[in-house]
């Protein structure tokens, strides 16, 4: 049986755009599992040279709430500002050493940049993952969900939920 050509091309061209869709991900952008229900976590050497770190998962900001931590020994660092739409860049200062960490955009890796400004050599463990908003908003009362709370996820006592300690 032969098809004609003006039929077959266009059936061919939309298995092909379909095929693309679908192994490039654009298709539906959902988070995938890997760093989402435990945390990932990586190390990385500062000096006095900058260090950069890119994690290899991607998470998407708008749909979930991205958590890094960054410490050095026990001591984690803490954040001297944020900036950036809702939040998602801040400079963390702590044990001679000072970094930014950036998760800004639609669909984007945890960026880290660091130097250590006194001191010599230290291994800088991170540790990150992505939390869904939906299961921050159906879990206890009174917790945000965004990341653009600056109150750090708990709502004032007089509104019945969760009171800072």
């Amino acid at each position: 049986m032969v098809f004609p050509a003006r039929i077959l091309r266009p059936c061919l061209l939309g298995l092909f755009v379909a095929a693309a869709l679908i192994g490039s991900g654009s298709a539906v952008a959902r988070p995938g599992r890997a760093c989402r229900n435990d945390a990932c976590a990586a190390r990385l050497t500062v000096g006095p040279n900058m260090a950069w770190f890119e994690s290899a998962q991607v998470f998407y900001p708008g749909l979930e709430r991205v958590s890094v931590r960054l410490s050095v020994g026990d001591k984690t660092l803490g954040v001297v500002e944020r900036g950036g739409p809702a939040g998602c860049r801040r400079r963390l200062s702590g044990e001679g050493v000072r970094a930014v960490i950036n998760v800004c955009g639609a669909r984007t890796p945890v960026k880290v940049r660091a130097r250590r400004f006194w001191g010599g050599w230290v291994s800088l463990a991170l540790s990150y993952r992505g939390i869904s908003t939906d299961t921050i908003a159906q879990g206890v009362k009174g917790v945000h969900a965004g990341s653009g709370h600056s109150a750090g996820g708990v709502s004032p006592p007089e509104s019945g939920g969760v009171s800072p300690p």
